[in-house]
Parts: structure tokens; sequence; C-alpha cells
């Protein structure tokens, strides 16, 4: 079952009250409330131990060595803002993102993805368009410390936001085995090739309906 479509099929906001910065316990032997079984095994099974859904963190904690109760915790993200940089504030980044696949290239216009904290704006990850007749998504990055917040997706979503504005059906993208889910994500996204050094070819089609 899409994991998505569970919480909402199960009440979550409910088993929580709308109260988005505390614990929950829930009796694991209980059927008062739901079997929550397979979102704690799809949070578990995560490589980062945690599932992001709707701008929040949920994390499992085995309350008692007997595992009698369960705690899910739900924590919302900051707030993000998506805008446009200059190459110059990514000059830092680009020779570990090299080290992991990206391939930097002229003509690529950047955007950065910010954490809002009061005042502040936290870089937390980077990317690019190179704008054509079918315009291309390049440059795909997340700095380490904020992986594994489905920033990555946040970023193509922007992107297509972009991009259907200016009216672009198509576009393209060459993904590291890191970036590809995250483009597969969408439903106008479809693998075009693999190649053998790990990079997928995928194509955007149909962008306003993503």
């Amino acid at each position: 079952m899409n994991v998505a479509n569970f919480i909402n099929q199960n009440e979550w906001s409910y088993v929580f009250a709308n109260r988005l910065d505390i614990e929950c316990l829930i009796d694991k032997n209980s059927s008062s409330l739901f079997d929550f079984s397979l979102m704690v095994n799809t949070i578990e099974s995560s490589e980062d131990k945690k599932l992001v859904f709707d701008n929040h963190i949920y994390k499992v904690v085995k309350s008692s060595s007997r595992i009698k109760n369960i705690v899910i915790t739900r924590t919302m993200l900051p707030a993000l803002v998506f805008k446009k940089i200059d190459e110059l504030s990514i000059n830092k980044f680009k020779a570990q993102a090299e080290k992991e696949g990206l391939l930097f290239s002229k003509g690529v216009t950047y955007y950065g993805l910010f954490q809002k904290r009061n005042e502040c704006r936290i870089l937390v990850g980077f990317c690019g368009i190179k704008f054509s007749k079918v315009p291309v998504f390049k440059n795909d990055y997340v700095l380490p410390d904020y992986r594994g917040n489905g920033y990555l997706k946040e970023m193509n979503k922007n992107r297509l936001r972009i991009l259907n504005e200016m009216n672009f059906s198509k576009a393209t993208a060459n993904c590291t085995p890191m970036a590809l889910s995250s483009h597969l994500h969408f439903k106008s996204c479809k693998i075009e090739k693999e190649f053998k050094n790990g990079i997928t070819s995928v194509l955007y089609e149909n962008i306003s309906k993503h």
C-alpha cells in the first residue's frame, strides 16, 4: 500500500490529535486505534529510519525491550524557500558534488532550497535548469546533513512548477542512482535509458499533470 494513502486512510491526524510536536504512545496489542504495523515496518526499513510525508518527519521509538508499546513521533520540518541563486554561491560545494557524480556545465540557471528559521535562511540543497527547446534538469544536490527529508522531491516539484508556468511540456534529466527515485516519484517522469556508469536518463512529459 502507498504510504501516503496509508496515513490518510487511517486518520493519522486523529491519532496525533493535530499536535505536531509531541509523541503519541500506541499499544501494539490494541486494536482501538488501527493496525499500524505497515507504517512501523516502512519507517524501520528505510535507510535513515524515518519517513517524510506532508512536510513532517515520522520516526519509530521502541519504548521497551519487550516492544509492548511503540512510540511514533511526528516532527514538523522548517518552512522552505526555493529561489534563483548565483552560481558563485554553490562553488564551495562543487568538489564534493563532483565526487558524487555531478557534472557542472555552462549555461545553467541555478536554484537554491533554503530552510527558513526566523530571519535566517539556511541552504539545504541546490539544482539547475539548462533552458532549451526541451529543458534539462541539472546538478541535483542536497547537502549531506539534510538528506532523507524529501528535499530533492521538493526541488523537482518547484522546477516543474517553473517550467509549467513558462509553458514547457517536457524536460529531461540524467540522474545519479541517489537522485533517481526522487524523479520517478512524479507521474510525468519515465526512464528513457540506463547507462553502464550508473546514470539513468529520464523524460518528463505532460509537465502540467505531474
